[in-house]
């Protein structure tokens, strides 16, 4: 009933402007998960899992702006930060009919 999850998301640079003269750094995202599945009745199980995503605490750019445009004397914003390390656990009930 024990399993682990492991996921890698490999970004390289992205363009941020149609004249390429601006571009993001590339970035690797490391997450983890564990999961244990026990037959409680006949019918019912029970998931316990938990988890940690960005495991490394990979600073990078979750949402990119391609041609971004500055207001008010403000240089463009490309893009917005992602998501620090951050953890998770659950417990999930499942019954069959």
């Amino acid at each position: 009933g024990l399993t682990f999850y492991t996921t890698l998301r490999s970004v390289g640079a992205i363009e941020l402007n149609d004249a390429n003269s601006e571009q993001t750094d590339p970035y690797n995202l490391f997450n983890l998960k564990a999961s244990y599945n026990l037959k409680i009745l006949r019918d019912l199980n029970i998931n316990i899992y938990s988890g940690v995503n960005n495991v490394f605490n990979q600073r990078y750019a979750s949402s990119i702006l391609t041609n971004a445009v500055g207001f008010g004397n403000q240089l463009p914003r490309y893009y917005y930060p992602g998501n620090p390390i951050n953890y998770y656990a659950g417990l999930q009930l499942n019954y069959n009919l």
